[in-house]
């Protein structure tokens, strides 16, 4: 067991020490030592020596400055010490560099040794807190980084866009949005964990697609972001998009399967008033219009995409109401036995007139349904209709066709 030195020579002008100071200078939980007015060791106690990984004897007569960890931790001991001979008592916290190369992160403060008003002595106390550096740590990692990929998540892309932002140049800033292409095949197909180490994959390869500087984020899901800072041209961000597509290019081998991944990308170049909120959402734009028009391709935000947007959520809650209401039509299909002539059966079809656009072609309402979660209640309407139409033609004795 480290053991105390033997006392030095008492502080010039100072009484020596009783036992019972000695015993609780020596059985103190956290590390205490007391410095000469130059910032050199006179006595440590155990919790000192074994915070450092040395032996108390060889602590004695060193400048406290050598146990600490760069110039900056010596340079603030130094102005406490300063400080401390002049009777104030400081605190600060400095990272203390163990013989094994660790280092441990403690809460310093000293007080200065007054004896007939003059500063013999300075006593310090350094609380040892690296448990709560960890704790801090383990907590910046829950907060801001996805836990299955590593990557920054969309806090942390969104606090990285508005410090570019901040930047002072925001026209040679963007951010991409890479959403993958009907991911959900994956995990109905071979499972969640596969799709997990599909997406560690994917994450790997857009690192390594990206330049140097480049952020790259999981904002959730299956959608990926990319922060480009320092554009030289707008222009260099499409090459970026290039590089991530081929990338993406080759299978990815999941469980013995070789899966092909594709993605749409959404590009939103950043303007003089930009925000990271309003950046994030032109690239989310962009990628749904990459979507809409045929998937695996970019789209460039453009202001137009906004006001799209806002019709199509308009529609969409226009959508939910007549369905509601049940006053969407159908229209009936005769089926024709080419042989006979005879119509055999009619087929059902969804139809909606708008109280204020008029006509909308099934090509936009369906798949507006189908994306809202409607369709089944647009298919459970249509059923009705068809069947009340079957029951009305059955009670005056006609066939459905």
């Amino acid at each position: 067991m480290t053991t105390l030195a033997t006392p030095p020579a008492p502080i010039a002008g100072a009484a020596a020490p009783d036992p019972l100071y000695r015993a609780l200078f020596d059985a103190h939980p956290d590390p205490t030592f007391t410095l000469d007015r130059d910032g050199r060791l006179l006595e440590v106690n155990r919790a000192f020596a074994a915070f450092v990984g040395e032996e108390a004897d060889a602590l004695q007569g060193r400048p406290l400055g050598e146990m600490l960890d760069g110039d900056d931790a010596r340079a603030a001991l130094r102005q406490a010490v300063v400080r401390a001979a002049r009777g104030a008592t400081p605190s600060w916290q400095a990272e203390f560099r163990g013989p094994d190369d660790s280092v441990a992160l403690a809460f310093v403060s000293l007080a200065p040794v007054v004896a007939d008003g003059a500063v013999l002595a300075l006593h310090g106390v350094a609380r040892d807190v690296t448990v709560y550096r960890v704790m801090e740590e383990q907590l910046h990692a829950r907060v801001f980084v996805d836990p299955l990929t590593g990557l920054p998540n969309r806090t942390r892309f969104h606090e990285r866009i508005e410090r570019a932002l901040r930047g002072g140049a925001p026209a040679r800033v963007a951010v991409l949005t890479v959403d993958l292409d009907d991911f959900r095949l994956v995990n109905d197909g071979l499972g969640r964990a596969a799709g997990d180490a599909l997406l560690r994959e994917v994450a790997d390869r857009l690192r390594r697609a990206t330049r140097g500087g480049d952020l790259v984020a999981r904002l959730g899901g299956d959608e990926f972001a990319v922060l480009l800072d320092g554009l030289a041209a707008p222009a260099d961000a499409t090459i970026v998009v290039g590089r991530i597509f081929a990338a993406l290019d080759a299978p990815v081998h999941v469980d013995g399967h070789a899966v092909r991944v594709s993605a749409s990308v959404g590009v939103a170049h950043a303007e003089a008033d930009a925000t990271a909120s309003a950046l994030l959402r032109h690239a989310d734009l962009a990628v749904y219009t990459a979507k809409a028009h045929g998937k695996a391709r970019h789209v460039v935000y453009d202001p137009a995409m906004q006001s799209a947007a806002r019709d199509r959520l308009e529609l969409a809650n226009d959508l939910r109401a007549a369905l509601a209401a049940e006053t969407v039509d159908a229209a009936y299909q005769p089926i024709v036995d080419l042989a006979s002539g005879a119509v055999v059966k009619v087929e059902a079809l969804a139809r909606w007139t708008h109280p204020a656009r008029g006509a909308i072609s099934p090509a936009v309402f369906i798949p507006l349904a189908e994306e809202m979660g409607l369709i089944e209640s647009l298919g459970a309407l249509m059923l009705r209709r068809a069947c009340a139409l079957a029951a009305e033609r059955r009670a005056a004795g006609r066939h459905l066709g």
